[in-house]
Order: structure tokens, then C-alpha cells, then sequence
């Protein structure tokens, strides 16, 4: 049994996480909750580098959208971290290390979430001209 490393491991849930993303917001079409959907994976390695990962799932999950795009994407991360509120858990840690490892592991996984999207948005462009 081969054996998961961290970037397998985030890879594999980034995937599964635009898969979800994309049934529900469409980021794959040429919609404009699609683009700004994806606009905003590209924005997130920025944000969380910027503001840390605790203000960054704040801003996520207090932002009053009508979309709801923000709130999946919270609801995402804590899928990911696996801790119940994301958030009473990010304050609640004593040990720095803890923090770094989250703070590095969101960034790992909102640069492999941008990547994915913007490839598989660029491979659907491709095929849409190609039928053309």
C-alpha cells in the first residue's frame, strides 16, 4: 500500500474539494459565479500569507455573500482540518507549532485549490473553443 504523504494527501482532497465546489457553483463554466468563484481560490494563498489563517477563515466565514461562496469555502477548511469549528480551534491552540502547521497546511492546500481550478478552467476553455 503505497504510503500518503502530505502533498498526496492535500492533492487528493483539493480535487475532491473543486469537484464539490464545481457541482455546486459551476467554476468550471463560463458563468460569472464561476469566475468569481475561481477568482477567489486565486486570491486565497495571498490572503491566508497576508492575514493568517485564523483571520482568513473569519473573513470567510463572516462574509455576508448571497452566494454563500465564502461560507462553502470556510465550511471546506474545516472539512479539511477535520476539528469541529475551525475557528474556536485556531484560538484555542497554545503551541505555536500547531499554529505554523495549520497556517502552512491552509496555504498548501488554497495554492493546490487555485491550481486545480485554473487548469481544469483552462482545459474546459480549450475543449469549448475546440468545438467551436
Amino acid at each position: 500500500m503505497p504510503v500518503l504523504t502530505k502533498e498526496i494527501l492535500i492533492a487528493t482532497r483539493a480535487k475532491a474539494i473543486i469537484d464539490r465546489l464545481d457541482n455546486t457553483y459551476d467554476i468550471l463554466k463560463c458563468k460569472s459565479k464561476g469566475k468569481e468563484f475561481i477568482s477567489l481560490l486565486e486570491r486565497m494563498p495571498v490572503m491566508l500569507m497576508q492575514n493568517g489563517v485564523l483571520q482568513t477563515m473569519i473573513y470567510l466565514k463572516t462574509k455576508n455573500d448571497t452566494s454563500g461562496k465564502y461560507e462553502s469555502l470556510y465550511q471546506e477548511f474545516q472539512g479539511f482540518f477535520d476539528n469541529g469549528c475551525l475557528i474556536e480551534y485556531l484560538m484555542t491552540l497554545d503551541d505555536m507549532k500547531k499554529y505554523a502547521y495549520c497556517h502552512s497546511s491552509a496555504i498548501e492546500l488554497s495554492v493546490k485549490l487555485k491550481q486545480i481550478a485554473v487548469a481544469l478552467k483552462q482545459f474546459k476553455d480549450d475543449d469549448d473553443h475546440k468545438a467551436e
